[in-house]
């Protein structure tokens, strides 16, 4: 059983990878972030740098009282109407400021969340142009400590994800299985769930710092759902009777025997890694 912790912002984040509750690497995850509503910061900027210098008006306001002595006679209220000029236009860019700030911390938010909870993303914004499409049941390549569930992949609502499991297999027709090493969190789509943090394991749970009461937002992969998967490079033929992922020996038999050619077991085999993201979408029915 993997478990995977990711925790950071959508530009970076740090993911550690356990197995069997040994960490056994950590890598830097790094997401293409997309700038958001860049004009409305450049505003933002504009009016930060027109607040600047009206606040060094008003710290020369003193000296107004001499420009008011020099023209009482030839303009009695200039230097009354410069200072509420000065006043006023500092507290009208002081409040468009403010304002500013506050649009653009809910745009940041937004963007936060819909990078965060990748499932529930238009599949058009995940799967790359250029990927290579498989479909297939998921099979277990193994005992599973969660029954029938493979994969399950939990966010807190804020910047911590986990997600636990193990590699998976899929079941392709007419083709050999599909074997997914998962050397790093896959981006699985599909609909997602609520989830009580007292149903993730509890070294899960302590991961992420919950109580057992608390909700997250979660998605999982069980025994016989039928998935796209879509990866980025080819898939590598193995023979099944002596498969080795992660360095360790594993074994899956496929139910119809009869598909292996000659008698010979044997299976493609893709690799998600921190540089190879493999995506997996989950179909209806």
């Amino acid at each position: 059983m993997q478990r995977f912790v990711v925790h950071g912002t959508q530009a970076t984040a740090r993911e550690s990878r356990s197995i069997d509750g040994r960490t056994e690497e950590v890598v830097r995850r790094t997401v293409p972030a997309r700038p958001r509503a860049v004009w409305l910061r450049g505003l933002k900027m504009l009016v930060a740098r027109l607040l600047r210098w009206n606040g060094r008006g008003l710290y020369l306001a003193p000296a107004l009282w001499i420009v008011h002595l020099a023209l009482q006679s030839a303009a009695p209220g200039a230097a009354v109407l410069i200072f509420v000029g000065l006043v006023v236009s500092f507290f009208a860019l002081l409040n468009v400021f403010i304002l500013l700030s506050a649009i653009l911390w809910l745009v940041d938010r937004k963007g936060a969340q819909a990078a965060a909870v990748v499932f529930d993303l238009p599949p058009r914004k995940v799967i790359p142009q250029d990927a290579q499409r498989h479909v297939g049941v998921l099979r277990a390549i193994g005992p599973s400590a969660y029954g029938d569930l493979l994969w399950r992949d939990a966010w807190d609502g804020g910047t911590q994800r986990v997600a636990e499991g193990d590699d998976l297999v899929l079941e392709r027709e007419d083709q050999p299985p599909l074997i997914l090493e998962l050397s790093a969190t896959p981006e699985v789509l599909g609909r997602g769930d609520s989830l009580l943090s007292s149903e993730l394991s509890e070294g899960a749970r302590r991961a992420l710092g919950l109580g057992p009461s608390e909700r997250l937002r979660a998605i999982g992969l069980r025994v016989g759902d039928r998935v796209e998967v879509f990866v980025t490079r080819p898939a590598e033929s193995v023979t099944l009777d002596t498969l080795t992922l992660h360095g360790r020996a594993r074994s899956f038999h496929r139910e119809d025997e009869s598909a292996y050619r000659g008698g010979v077991a044997r299976a493609d085999l893709v690799r998600c890694n921190p540089q190879e993201r493999l995506v997996i979408r989950r179909l209806r029915g």
